[in-house]
Order: C-alpha cells, then structure tokens, then sequence
C-alpha cells in the first residue's frame, strides 16, 4: 500500500509579485488609473475644444485618445527641454486656451466661468511680472520651460482660485490696504462690466447688419 506524498509548499512570491502586493504600489495603481479616467472622460467631454480633433485621430489611428493625448505630451516636454523657442510656445499654450474659454466665459450667462478665468489673468499677469525680472536667472534653471508650463496648466484647472486666495489676496489686503469684502466686489464689479461691455457691442453690431441689410 503506497503512502500519499506531502503535497510541495506553495511557491513564495517572486520579487515583482511582492511589489505588486505592497499597499503603496497598490495605492499609487489605483490613483493612476482614476486620473486616467478623468482625463478621458475630459477628453470626450463636449466642452472640451480637443474633442473633435481626437475624435479625429482616435478614429483614424485605432489608438485610445488617451494614449494620443499622453504621447503629444511626451513630445510637447521633448520640445521644451531641447527645442528652440521653447519660451515662446509655452507663452502661446498658456495664452490661447484660457483666450478661447475666456471669450465663451463672457457669452453665457453663468458668472463663475467668469470668476474663474478672470483670476486666471490676474494670476496670469502676476506672474509674468515676475518672470520680467527673473528672466534671465529662471531660463538658467533645468527644466524651467516645462515647469512653468505644467505649472500654467494647474492654474486653468482652478489652480487660479487656490493661488489667488492663498497668496494674492492676502497680500492686496495686506500692502494695498483693501478691505476682503470691497475687493470681492471690486472683481464682481469687474466682471459684470467686462460682461455687458461685450453683450451691448454684440448687439450693436447685429442692429448694424440688419440695418445694412435693409
């Protein structure tokens, strides 16, 4: 009568595996993948002025436009670590875009799109004040020009408010001797006017065709 065999002990985990298990891997995995899903969903959104063109690429190449869009990043970062004039691309890239969406801010009704993009230029123009008298000590520093982009695009993702109300604000209240409440107003003001300025000219201008036309 044969004996049963003691069955072997299970196989320990290889290096990777064990890497794969550490709850910090896991954790940083998992934060991937929910920002990859919002940059998708981002992506596909309709607000979004890229959609049409990805739809474009997505459509023609197979590939994901999440992997399209991460690619042309890749390239966009190559460019400015090495390209030519890679200063003045990233003065185009944090121009035109808060441009377009400022301009669409002031055809809706909605006044926190406005908010929004009007701190944005404030930001914007804060720092490129800045940037004047820094220049020439900035452009020395390793990967300045990808940096600063990367910095401008958290600012268009509502990085302006949380800038705004940690470091400007503050400092208004402080050296301009402006009261918190006043200089909300004073940017409500701002807005509602910039708001109606465009509003009465777009009327204008209609009432000038029609009457051309007749």
């Amino acid at each position: 009568m044969s004996r049963n065999r003691p069955s072997a002990p299970p196989a320990a985990p290889s290096p990777m595996e064990k890497l794969q298990q550490h709850p910090l891997v896991a954790n940083l995995k998992d934060k991937a993948v929910h920002h990859r899903n919002e940059v998708e969903n981002w992506l596909r959104s309709g607000d979004n002025f890229l959609a049409p063109y990805m739809t474009t690429l997505e459509g023609k190449t197979g590939v994901n436009r999440v992997y399209i869009f991460f690619g042309l990043v890749g390239l966009l970062t190559l460019y400015l670590l090495w390209g030519p004039n890679a200063g003045f691309l990233s003065h185009v890239i944090a121009f035109a875009y808060p441009a377009i969406a400022s301009l669409k801010a002031l055809e809706t009704r909605q006044k926190d799109d406005d908010t929004k993009w009007l701190t944005y230029w404030v930001v914007f123009g804060f720092l490129g004040i800045f940037e004047f008298f820094g220049e020439y000590l900035l452009n020395f520093l390793p990967f300045y020009h990808v940096v600063k982009l990367g910095f401008q695009v958290w600012l268009m993702t509502d990085g302006s408010l949380f800038f705004y109300y940690r470091v400007l604000r503050p400092l208004a209240v402080r050296f301009l001797h402006i009261d918190q409440g006043s200089l909300k107003g004073q940017i409500r003001n701002a807005r509602d006017t910039a708001t109606s300025f465009v509003r009465e000219t777009e009327t204008r201008v209609r009432q000038d065709l029609n009457n051309k036309m007749e």
